[in-house]
């Protein structure tokens, strides 16, 4: 989950000593004195500019809250517990746990860090040990992350009824007016579908009738291959994938493949990223006493001031607002930062 200290409460930061570095943007280019907009200041031999002590910053007490920009969507997670899921992510190194595990510890991660964002619902299939269908496990709502977690706690079991989970989760939307921000469900497989008229017969074609049924009435979705790729059947998962609507922007598979932890991670939050309104804008209730001393960090490197306001951050709406661009939103919306702290009272670095 990202943390902001104090996003919904009084400010006041606690400052380390010591030097903090900041990466220059990925393009800038030096000025004529060997700086990026410092006046002059010298490098380290890593290239990068020395932040001021810190430990005179933080003086200043200033209310923040996260401005929501546009509305938020709906994310209906469909998720695979079959039996194959017990099968370890990697086969050289067990002690990295079985694909289920991974992809519960991720998921949870991902409700976690979205929990204000995108309104979840999620349906586990098999409901079973055999073929059947999933159930609305969580009903689609805001914050309702922790119900979602509680949820993912069941184990792997059974065979994959992917398209009568799809069928039974389009019943339940019908149900649900859509969220103000569109509405999308995410399929996430480690298998071919297989429970047609006998359990293990395969039911390709009646997955992908499910998806476009879907598609067609108003939900996008996403398509995630976890594991092994060619188990999972890479033509149909993308066909899947191009009739859910919204398939891979990156090539050469239309679905989203995923063979190991950090590529799940990348793409569960790549798709969480993506249809969420970009949340770089916060709030201040009173403008900094001095606007020029206020240092910003993600994970404890500081962020630049872009005063023209392409890239870092920069105070936006009269001064009322600090709002992120270029890189450093794009690493909020990916859910790649840990933490953001505003530090009122010591100037930080200025690109522009």
């Amino acid at each position: 989950m990202l943390r902001v200290l104090a996003v919904l409460a009084s400010l006041a930061a606690a400052c380390g000593g010591g030097i903090t570095t900041f990466d220059p943007p990925p393009g800038s280019e030096p000025d004529g004195g060997g700086s990026y907009g410092d006046g002059g200041a010298p490098r380290t031999e890593a290239g990068l500019l020395p932040m001021p002590d810190l430990g005179s910053c933080g003086g200043q007490t200033i209310p923040i809250t996260l401005v929501q920009k546009g509305d938020i969507p709906d994310l209906f997670l469909v998720v695979d517990r079959s039996g194959s899921m017990m099968m370890p992510i990697d086969l050289f190194n067990w002690a990295k746990g079985s694909k289920w595990d991974v992809m519960r510890n991720t998921l949870s991660s991902l409700v976690t860090s979205y929990q204000v964002n995108i309104r979840f619902g999620l349906s586990l299939f098999p409901s079973d040990s055999s073929c059947g269908p999933g159930k609305i496990d969580v009903p689609l709502a805001a914050g309702n992350w922790q119900t979602v977690q509680q949820k993912l706690q069941v184990g792997p079991d059974g065979n994959t009824p992917s398209h009568t989970t799809l069928a039974a989760v389009q019943s339940y939307l019908a149900t649900v007016p859509p969220a103000a921000g569109g509405r999308y469900a995410l399929l996430a497989t480690d298998g071919a579908p297989n429970c047609g008229a006998q359990e293990d017969s395969d039911t390709g074609p009646e997955t992908l009738a499910a998806v476009q049924s879907l598609a067609a009435a108003g939900t996008k979705v996403f398509i995630l291959g976890f594991g092994d790729i060619v188990a999972g059947n890479p033509t149909l998962l993308n066909q899947l994938a191009q009739a859910g609507g919204v398939p891979n922007p990156k090539p050469p598979f239309a679905f989203y493949p995923a063979t190991n932890e950090a590529e799940l991670k990348a793409a569960l939050y790549g798709i969480a990223g993506g249809i969420i309104p970009p949340p770089c804008t916060y709030a201040l209730t009173t403008k900094p006493q001095d606007p020029e001393k206020v240092t910003v960090t993600f994970d404890g490197k500081a962020v630049p001031r872009s005063k023209s306001s392409t890239a870092g951050w920069n105070y936006t709406n009269n001064g009322t607002e600090i709002t992120f661009f270029g890189a450093a939103c794009d690493q909020l919306r990916n859910g790649q930062v840990k933490e953001v702290k505003f530090l009122f009272g010591c100037k930080g670095p200025v690109i522009d």
